[in-house]
């Protein structure tokens, strides 16, 4: 989407005639109608919350679909360009007559990156510094285009031109430094690849609220309902859960479980993971003691 957004935008900066500038904007209109809702769903997936269900999937990009044909149906179609002409000065690019739908897709990408910055706001992690970092330059992604974006929406530029794309292409930059400056120090999801998928224990994390973050495949194979709850649901609302293993005091205790269409006796010991001598959540390692 990116790919396409810039390079049509790097056109119509070349363009000489009107067909060259609208043959530019078109290129751009492959990538432009779908940039908010991929970074949302990058910014879900991320977070470990992604959308499962694929008629929300299919409401997502509804709207994006019918812009981008109405677009292409310039002059045929007038609901989301009005009208359309050239200027060369100061630089080569297309004044545009906003219709309708133009406003209501814009409404509805701001909503998105509204969404978004939810998203990373309230649901990614806090504890570290390099996790503050990370939400900063999600955050920076979502902001900057969109100010961009509105300061052509309300036309307070000196020319009728949308500069998303440039800031778009500069943020991203910025963000893909940050991933190969500090995730690349991360090793995090390697250790968790090679160690607690691979153990014979189930392993479920919670935060400090006993909301579900993290389990390994034993866990899930004891606890299924874990497979369909998203990362921060409450632990005590997925079904089957044992309310016993949300103290967050270390403990040990056992109970009966049904796996594999068996009952199973698992012995669960909870030990809370302090940083910077605060309690930040809380593991339980799941044994299956069954005689």
């Amino acid at each position: 989407t990116v790919f396409f957004y810039a390079t049509g935008y790097l056109l119509e900066l070349d363009a000489q005639t009107l067909e060259a500038a609208y043959f530019a904007q078109r290129m751009q209109y492959f990538g432009v109608p779908f940039v908010a809702v991929c970074y949302y769903l990058f910014i879900r997936d991320y977070g470990n919350r992604p959308v499962r269900k694929k008629w929300q999937l299919g409401l997502l990009f509804l709207l994006q679909v019918v812009v981008l044909f109405s677009m292409n149906g310039y002059p045929d179609w007038r609901a989301y360009y009005h009208r359309i002409t050239f200027d060369m000065l100061p630089t080569p690019h297309l004044v545009i007559e906003k219709g309708v739908l133009f406003y209501l897709f814009m409404a509805y990408s701001l909503g998105l990156i509204l969404l978004g910055l939810i998203e990373v706001l309230w649901h990614y992690p806090t504890t570290t510094i390099n996790d503050r970092r990370q939400r900063f330059y999600f955050a920076l992604v979502l902001v900057l285009p969109s100010i961009a974006t509105m300061l052509f929406v309300v036309d307070v530029l000196p020319i009728s031109m949308n500069m998303g794309s440039g800031v778009l292409v500069l943020s991203l930059l910025l963000f893909g430094y940050h991933l190969l400056r500090y995730q690349a120090q991360n090793w995090l999801p390697y250790a968790r690849e090679h160690i607690v998928e691979s153990m014979n224990d189930g392993y479920i994390l919670l935060d400090n609220d006993g909301r579900y973050m993290d389990a390994n495949k034993t866990a899930l194979r004891l606890f299924p309902l874990l497979k369909k709850a998203a990362r921060c649901t409450p632990a005590l609302e997925i079904e089957e859960f044992p309310p016993k293993l949300l103290n967050q005091t270390s403990s040990i205790c056992e109970f009966p479980q049904k796996a594999d269409d068996e009952e199973r006796w698992l012995r669960a010991s909870s030990t809370p993971i302090f940083y910077n001598g605060n309690p930040v959540c809380f593991c339980i390692l799941l044994y299956d003691v069954t005689e």
